[in-house]
């Protein structure tokens, strides 16, 4: 790399968000060319909302780990929340 290259900053190398095929374990990763060799500074790719558990898309996977609708970083997630057992409070009964 010469001295003029290195004067000149480049743009990060960032794929764009990729349809659900319903591949979870796929990632992409975020490649900066400013340092030589390039550094890889995050990965993208499709995960499991840690609260609602529906697929959504997060543009770094170790950080950004909920959806949009439960109030993380990600994207809308895809499907519908799956219906959950009320809140039943266990009271101890006297026989």
């Amino acid at each position: 790399m010469t001295f003029e290259e290195r004067m000149v900053g480049r743009a990060i190398q960032e794929s764009r968000a990729w349809p659900f095929d319903g591949d979870l374990t796929r990632r992409d990763e975020v490649v900066d060319p400013n340092f030589d060799p390039p550094r890889i500074v995050r990965r993208m790719g499709w995960l499991s909302c840690l609260r609602c558990t529906r697929p959504t898309f997060s543009e770094d996977v170790v950080c950004i780990r909920l959806c949009w609708a439960c109030g993380g970083l990600g994207s809308v997630p895809v499907g519908t929340r799956l219906s959950t057992l009320p809140n039943i409070r266990w009271e101890a009964r006297e026989p």
